[in-house]
């Protein structure tokens, strides 16, 4: 009925085995959680086995919202409490995981816990859960897979999401792999491997509440498990715009006839706006490291949340001044910076269509699909809105400059074997 698999790199191989991953609901959570619960005799209700699920879904579901917004500490709606946990015994569950020093409400700093329409009860992730050396939970399931959606969607990208499977194995080794190589915590991965589980039940398709981007079930995944995603053997190719919400910026402001510095538009048409803002004398690791670094701070600092007192805002200003004062501007609007952003990002994105693909996908300011044949469409497609404001993208195929999309053209229109070049030349085509 379940099992219970210490997570290490020795138990690697017993994990993903297509059986039992095709019927099984699979958790990764805390070892001495899973262990208290088990010996444990008393639940809000009978089923013990079933209580257990209902804790570790919800459990699944905070580890994802925890990621998300980058926090120990997870605002709750009544409504999350009451889907994982229901109506009637959700408070007996939160005094188990508050007993077991898993979450614990916590008040706001005026000291109040919840505001009715205007703040949801707030809880504090406990050390012992973040910290504990991790397991994964599998419970046999039989349901078949629904696709919830709140609107009809192009049938393509409704099958992909329903349909497409994930290389369990694989995807585990390699955020294992990456958690050594990032030095991520025992809390990051399982967070990340909650996402990657969460595939193996019902999946989805919505608008956001506020903006019109598409959330599906592949946006919590991190770049390294959504590597794993497959239709037998067809796998997802990507294209996408560097600098994309800095390049949106110069979409907005031109939209809105505001002025902006020229630099800053050469800077985000050639993808290296993150670079003004680090030391490049520095050795290429760390020039990489930082460019993260300073990038986090630009999103919090500028694009989702501007915040003209915070360092890097003044850094930004200093080095495009006029960029800055329009920021300004934006900023006193009713719509926030970062909303009105993503809307001309999902204007960009939501209506694109791989001709060719059986299988595609869009993620924000991305899109996966199947077949080569569509790379040079939907770049032409992409090129085609920004060129309304007179603005050129950079993009990315698979991850490397498209520089040699006129190559790539004559490949995929059959004039060349991709045998007959160098693996330097266009290795980045994944042929």
């Amino acid at each position: 009925m379940y099992e219970i698999i210490p997570l290490t790199n020795e138990n690697l191989e017993t994990i993903g085995g297509k059986q039992i991953i095709e019927t099984s609901s699979i958790f990764v959570t805390s070892m001495s959680l899973v262990t208290e619960l088990f010996s444990k005799n008393s639940f809000p209700i009978k089923n013990k086995i079933l209580a257990i699920k209902n804790i570790l879904e919800f459990l699944r579901w905070i580890d994802i919202q925890s990621r998300s917004i980058g926090d120990t500490i997870v605002p709750i709606a009544s409504r999350d409490l009451i889907k994982y946990l229901t109506s009637k015994t959700y408070k007996e569950y939160l005094k188990i995981l508050s007993e077991l020093e898993v979450l614990t409400a916590v008040p706001y700093k005026d000291g109040k816990y919840y505001e009715k329409m205007k703040r949801n009860t707030q809880y504090r992730i406990h050390n012992k859960y973040l910290k504990d050396n991790l397991c994964l939970v599998l419970m046999r399931h039989e349901n078949s897979r629904v696709l919830t959606t709140d609107r009809k969607y192009p049938a393509k990208f409704e099958k992909t999401i329903k349909h497409t499977k994930v290389n369990y194995r694989d995807a585990i080794k390699a955020e294992f792999e990456n958690q050594v190589e990032k030095s991520l915590t025992k809390n990051q991965l399982r967070c990340r491997l909650s996402a990657l589980f969460a595939l193996n039940g019902d999946r989805y398709i919505k608008k956001g509440p506020k903006v019109d981007r598409i959330y599906n079930s592949f946006s919590n995944l991190s770049k390294v498990s959504r590597k794993h995603l497959h239709n037998g053997s067809e796998t997802f190719n990507d294209v996408d715009i560097k600098n994309c919400h800095p390049l949106l910026l110069c979409y907005l402001m031109r939209q809105k006839s505001l002025p902006f510095d020229t630099n800053y538009l050469m800077d985000c048409q050639a993808g290296e706006l993150y670079e003004s803002f680090v030391d490049l004398s520095q050795t290429e690791e760390k020039i990489k490291e930082e460019r993260e670094i300073k990038k986090v701070l630009l999103y919090k600092g500028i694009y989702f949340d501007f915040k003209p007192y915070a360092a890097i805002s003044k850094r930004f200003k200093s080095i495009y001044p006029l960029t800055y004062k329009s920021l300004e501007i934006l900023s006193s609007e009713p719509d926030t910076l970062a909303s009105q952003l993503q809307n001309i990002e999902a204007s960009i994105f939501n209506d694109l269509l791989p001709k060719n693909s059986r299988y595609y996908y869009t993620l924000f300011d991305s899109i996966y699909f199947n077949s080569l044949l569509d790379c040079s469409q939907i770049i032409k497609d992409i090129r085609a809105k920004f060129s309304v404001y007179g603005i050129v993208p950079k993009m990315t195929i698979n991850g490397e400059p498209e520089d040699d999309i006129e190559l790539y053209e004559l490949i995929t229109a059959g004039c060349f074997q991709p045998s007959a070049f160098s693996n330097e030349g266009i290795n980045f085509l994944q042929l």
